[in-house]
């Protein structure tokens, strides 16, 4: 009878052990997996903050060639109305010649 009441709660402090080792097992598997998973949280911002900065720098790179194609076609009204101005000056150089 003493054996089987030694036996038991020998038993029951093995349960209570593997019980404890689960526990802190599981513990553990949250830390790690919490962990892990803010790792992951903090990559994915930083791929999303790459990505933005990449968008960031296209948006840039459009302005960019935009202002420069604008200022392409400034460029050629310009020359443009110098050219129609010279060919009117050409036209009516009888009028803007300067007597010797």
């Amino acid at each position: 009878m003493f054996f089987s009441l030694f036996s038991r709660s020998l038993y029951a402090e093995y349960k209570y052990f593997i019980t404890l080792i689960e526990y802190e097992k599981r513990c553990i598997m949250r830390a790690v997996c919490s962990a892990v998973a803010s790792g992951c949280l903090r990559m994915h911002w930083r791929l999303d903050e790459r990505k933005k900065e990449r968008e960031r720098e296209r948006e840039r790179e459009r302005e960019r060639e935009w202002r420069r194609e604008a200022y392409k076609r400034q460029r050629k009204i310009k020359s443009y109305s110098y050219f129609k101005l010279s060919q009117t000056l050409l036209t009516h150089r009888k009028i803007y010649t300067v007597k010797k």
